[in-house]
């Protein structure tokens, strides 16, 4: 590989996070991928593609005695989400990836990016909305070189474990999303495919210092399209 840069991933057993970590470790950006997580992955890949893995499986009350695995990571990739997570809501919506983030500020990471969602704003009275801007907000006090909030509509995909609710949305919306996508002018819903391509998007491009850049729906559909018409996808 021409550079050796260097991933970090947390959060690579979920749905989006999952698509990304394979697609970190065919890829020809990085020439390691280090992978945070609260249990193994027991992946089925080439032995010569894990090669470039190094796997940490944490006990996450304990994050901050594992920041150092941050030295010398270029780009961060966030990819937690509570789901049926064991970790607790506030926890896996707000306490692990605000110390991620402090983490990737204090050993100078180049590119911070992080799943937030649509909707999210500190001052919502809905709880998960609320809870992700209030993380949106502490991220934007480090001090960080350049911060990325990739805020989805609803994921879809193939779970391991189907959610129920998450299906029965995805059916409703199925319906319902095209009036709403002509009122809005934003896509209801995106693949955790799509969402993965797109944070892998965000890395590639150079941006200023100090930059906080916001990925709404549309954007992640905007970011997959443009790497769908490029030779992306062969590499």
């Amino acid at each position: 590989m021409s550079n050796y840069k260097v991933a970090l991933i947390i959060g690579a057993t979920g749905l989006t996070g999952s698509q990304l970590l394979r697609k970190l470790l065919y890829g020809s950006r990085y020439s390691k991928v280090i992978s945070i997580g609260r249990r193994n992955m027991n992946l089925d890949l080439d032995a010569l593609i894990l090669e470039s893995l190094e796997e940490h499986v944490i006990d996450f009350s304990r994050f901050e005695d594992h920041a150092h695995l941050f030295s010398g990571v270029c780009d961060v990739f966030c990819c937690l989400g509570y789901g049926t997570s064991p970790g607790g809501f506030h926890n896996v919506e707000f306490v692990y990836p605000s110390q991620s983030a402090h983490f990737a500020a204090m050993h100078n990471v180049e590119k911070f990016i992080v799943i937030t969602g649509m909707l999210s704003n500190s001052k919502s009275s809905f709880e998960l909305f609320r809870v992700k801007g209030e993380l949106m907000d502490q991220v934007k006090t480090e001090d960080l070189n350049y911060t990325a909030f990739v805020q989805p509509a609803l994921i879809v995909g193939d779970r391991e474990t189907p959610r129920s609710g998450e299906v029965a949305m995805y059916k409703c919306f199925k319906w319902i999303s095209p009036v709403l996508e002509l009122i809005i002018k934003k896509p209801m819903y995106n693949p955790a495919v799509d969402i993965a391509d797109a944070m892998l998007f965000i890395a590639t491009g150079d941006h200023e210092s100090g930059t906080v850049a916001y990925y709404d729906s549309g954007d992640i559909k905007v970011c997959f399209s443009i790497l769908k018409s490029s030779n992306y996808f062969e590499n």
